[in-house]
């Protein structure tokens, strides 16, 4: 079994979907963040030997964090404020 994480922008889920060797799938476990998220892109990232899965929600200005210590087993762990400090920036859409 291998787990891959899907981005589902429209309906603000971010989805673990185990897929066999015949590539069949199922989701695994569904992590909802609301009608007011777009979720866009997701990134993993090594730190200190753990694993981290970084997902950009610009419908709130946030970067969402998650702990993938092993399949099946991701934990949110933050969500990263950004609104502040692009507004202290002045950093705008478009």
């Amino acid at each position: 079994m291998n787990i891959i994480f899907l981005v589902d922008a429209n309906g603000a889920n971010v989805n673990e979907v185990s897929v066999d060797k015949n590539l069949g799938s199922s989701i695994f476990a569904q992590y909802p963040f609301g009608n007011t998220s777009f979720l866009s892109d997701a990134t993993f990232v090594s730190v200190k030997g753990e694993e981290y899965l970084y997902v950009n929600d610009p419908g709130q200005s946030t970067i969402l964090v998650f702990l993938v210590p092993a399949p099946g087993k991701a934990t949110f762990v933050q969500k990263l404020e950004l609104g502040a400090p692009l507004k202290q920036l002045r950093v705008t859409a478009g």
